[in-house]
């Protein structure tokens, strides 16, 4: 678990800060999350950044749902290494190995649906799933552009809650009084789209439609789409 921990850390660019008492997050309130459940554990942003200092960076996209940071492992004689976070469904076919009980063992067909099947029940429970791997490498570039998500080690997943707030369950409501069917458009699971859109009442129809179906729709096929549907999920 500290594993875990540290890689959602190091593939981060928020931070929790402390004045008089009170903590903040500055940036992202997900990676801001992933800092405080480390701390929960004893793990302290600054520290980890003293022993893995960051040497480069691949940023999020929506195309790629992925982050990853390179770092020197320091306690390790300068080796380099490689953290990434995103998307289960994405980040799990660029594993081959995954860590279990310490050791490094591959990623077989069974464990790789396994851990689909388990991102798909925590999004059902409207939690928005995240996957973490590293690659240690002496060979790594540490500079930008290099492939640096390929060969990566599966550390687990988290779940990130982030229930919608009254004040939406009321814009849902509103256009529903008026007449109006409201949208919901996310780049979240599609799982985890359709409990937050059930929880806000959004449709009678719970289908939903991914970024990639809406790609690939013709106009005729996209004209019957969006009478039928309310959700979209997974979208760039």
């Amino acid at each position: 678990i500290q594993v875990l921990l540290t890689a959602g850390v190091c593939a981060n660019n928020a931070a929790v800060l402390e004045n008089d008492g009170r903590w903040t997050i500055k940036g992202d309130p997900t990676e801001g999350a992933l800092i405080v459940a480390a701390q929960k554990a004893g793990l302290r942003q600054e520290v980890i950044e003293r022993r893995l200092p960051r040497r480069g960076e691949e940023p999020f996209s929506s195309e790629r749902k992925l982050m990853s940071t390179v770092h020197e492992m320091l306690d390790a004689g300068a080796e380099a290494c490689v953290f990434t976070k995103g998307a289960p469904d994405v980040l799990i076919g660029l594993c081959t190995a995954e860590l279990k009980g310490g050791r490094e063992r591959p990623l077989d067909v069974d464990r790789r649906k396994a851990i689909l099947e388990a991102v798909d029940e925590m999004a059902a429970r409207g939690l928005r799933p995240l996957g973490l791997a590293r690659r240690t490498d002496t060979s790594i570039n540490v500079q930008r552009g290099c492939d640096l998500e390929q060969n990566l080690v599966f550390l687990g997943l988290v779940g990130i809650m982030d229930p919608p707030r009254e004040e939406a369950k009321w814009a849902v409501a509103a256009p529903h009084r008026a007449g109006i069917r409201p949208i919901m458009i996310t780049g979240d699971h599609p799982a985890t789209a359709r409990a937050i859109a059930t929880e806000l009442g959004i449709g009678s129809n719970l289908a939903v439609a991914t970024g990639s179906e809406i790609g690939s729709a013709t106009d005729r096929d996209l004209d019957t789409l969006v009478l039928t549907t309310s959700v979209y999920a997974r979208v760039a």
